[in-house]
């Protein structure tokens, strides 16, 4: 990859890694509640395993979210193993995290991840801890890191500076939406070690509008028959701009489904940006069998993610596949519907082939 797309990529993983970088409007302070205790789980049944330890630095009525992640290559969660939700209390916070072993895939990269928010606005996050095997372990203490403290602009509560970067409002080229996007024109410095150490750990890919996201917003607005009057799921949201752009269609119910907390919060910051309103979900799986159709953009980058078009049937009558990356697609229910021209944004400068987006289509049954 040319190297002004590295320095995009780093930027873009720093700014995440920063500063927490979740694009939301300012919300209203929650009314204070007791602080709950942490309850022992009791005795460790033979079929889990545990990871336990203590929290540090967690002021008394903050909420914390820890959760056992399996996350891809670039960072990106893609599955959830085990979550937990705490109260702080101003001391040193136990936690016990149980799991299934059984679900734990071997050879993945699997991470413990945490944060902390209080009044609504997140506070600490706690740097991602390895975890690489399936065994009852203790981490010993962790201690939550602070975020720096970022002026809001007006109005919007979504732009946030790290350093010299920032959050930007960007028209998408041949598209009548646009998205909160990383600033193309303040993406050139250099990184520390401490921040290049941090590129690795939480790449804010919703900040992207990426190739197949933007195709598929443009193949939706030609063809609106498509989602009108339909439940749609976006699968893998993002920036949410698929389901943005089946809500500005006309679809009579969009759901944007994200395992990543910062990726539903980019979703419902750019859904206002457009003046659509949308769903949020953070399990596929969990979901119901209603949907009329599943969007799926910039999904199979990862080749293991390949078994999901079986999935998408399962919860959506009909499903629509934007994909630059897999060119030998091969699948006996989906069928290509078109090839597109698209490119992401911020232009990360990628070669020609992944400028061209296959569209695939499946159904439960005949159309």
């Amino acid at each position: 990859m040319p190297f002004r797309a590295l320095v995009v990529l780093s930027f873009a993983a720093l700014l995440a890694a920063c500063s927490s970088d979740e694009p939301k409007p300012v919300l209203a302070p929650k009314a204070p509640v007791a602080a709950k205790q942490p309850v022992a789980l009791g005795p460790l049944p033979a079929y889990q395993r545990e990871i336990s330890g203590t929290l540090l630095g967690i002021p008394s009525g903050a909420e914390v979210e820890l959760a056992l992640l399996v996350v891809d290559p670039r960072g990106r969660p893609q599955r959830l193993l085990a979550s937990s939700n705490l109260d702080a209390n101003g001391q040193d916070l136990p936690f016990q995290l149980r799991f299934n072993p059984e679900a734990f895939p071997a050879g993945a990269r699997v991470e413990l991840r945490g944060r902390a928010s209080q009044s609504g606005q997140l506070i600490l996050h706690l740097q991602p801890v390895a975890v690489s095997s399936p065994q009852t372990q203790a981490t010993g203490p962790l201690r939550l890191e602070k975020r720096r403290d970022r002026a809001d602009p007006p109005a919007t509560g979504v732009e946030r500076a790290a350093g010299d970067a920032r959050l930007v409002v960007s028209e998408l080229p041949a598209c009548d939406l646009k998205l909160w996007l990383i600033d193309a024109h303040n993406m050139d410095r250099a990184f520390s070690p401490e921040e290049t150490r941090r590129i690795l750990h939480e790449p804010p890919y919703w900040a992207f509008c990426w190739a197949s996201g933007l195709a598929m917003a443009r193949y939706l607005a030609a063809r609106p028959e498509w989602v009108a009057g339909k439940r749609v799921l976006d699968f893998g949201a993002g920036s949410g701009i698929a389901g943005i752009a089946a809500a500005r269609a006309g679809a009579l119910e969009v759901v944007a489904c994200d395992l990543d907390p910062l990726a539903l919060q980019a979703s419902r910051a750019n859904a206002a940006l457009n003046q659509v309103q949308l769903g949020y979900s953070s399990d596929f799986f969990a979901e119901a069998d209603r949907f009329d159709l599943v969007l799926v953009a910039d999904v199979l980058y990862d080749r293991a993610n390949l078994p999901l078009l079986d999935a998408f049937l399962s919860r959506g009558h009909q499903a629509l596949v934007a994909d630059s990356r897999v060119r030998d697609f091969r699948h006996p229910l989906y069928r290509q519907l078109d090839t597109l021209h698209a490119l992401t944004l911020p232009d990360l400068a990628e070669p020609h082939e992944f400028r061209q987006v296959s569209l695939y289509h499946a159904s439960r049954s005949a159309l």
